[in-house]
């Protein structure tokens, strides 16, 4: 936990986990056909970082093409979604969603960032880095898995607020990415707006 009076980072990892893990395990491979287990275990603060490396390889094209159209859309996504408040499913660094952060920041309509990551060191290291680059923002980080600990960022989601969404783990986790988007639809306010990468 961060120290920063602007940050607020809730742990729901704790406990449950590992019963979590067994489940997923003996889904994944007692499963017919293709067998596998869920990439979210592959991310704990090493694998984060690895794939940090990963993605900034030349070998390793989606990241950039990603952020590049981010960079050019992120002024027209923030003018048509209005939104104050950013939440993204898989943020690890928040590398590429810094662009629709900055936009939102020339706004003026950025408010809070509600990351969501299975690693807590991460969560706590963007969220420093981003309060000290915009000063005024919160960041509510949920350290959990979405499958079990959406709706806690759905609890500091404000109705009155629009807001975007964003999951950056949707193309790697294939067997739950359904079941992710119905969480995002059913967990996301009344009143806001999602937009899904």
């Amino acid at each position: 936990m961060t120290g920063l009076s602007d940050v607020t980072i809730d742990c729901y990892l704790e406990g449950s986990s590992l019963e979590s893990m067994a489940v997923d395990v003996r889904s994944g491979l007692t499963r017919s056909g293709l067998k596998m287990l869920p990439p979210k275990y592959f991310y704990d603060d090493r694998g984060s970082e690895l794939f940090d490396e990963i993605t900034s390889l030349p070998e390793y094209y989606p990241t950039r093409c990603e952020r590049a159209i981010l960079n050019r859309r992120a002024p027209e996504i923030v003018e048509i979604t209005g939104a104050t408040e950013l939440l993204e499913l898989g943020s690890g660094m928040a590398s590429k969603t810094r662009a629709l952060l900055f936009a939102m920041a020339g706004a003026g309509t950025l408010e809070r960032y509600l990351p969501m990551d299975v690693s807590e060191l991460v969560v706590e290291r963007c969220a420093t880095e981003l309060v000290e680059m915009y000063p005024g923002l919160t960041v509510y980080g949920v350290v959990g898995d979405f499958e079990q600990h959406l709706v806690q960022c759905d609890r500091r989601t404000a109705e009155d607020r629009s807001s975007m969404c964003l999951c950056q783990s949707g193309g790697s986790w294939p067997f739950s990415a359904a079941r992710s988007a119905t969480c995002t639809r059913t967990s996301a306010p009344p009143s806001s707006r999602t937009s899904a990468s």
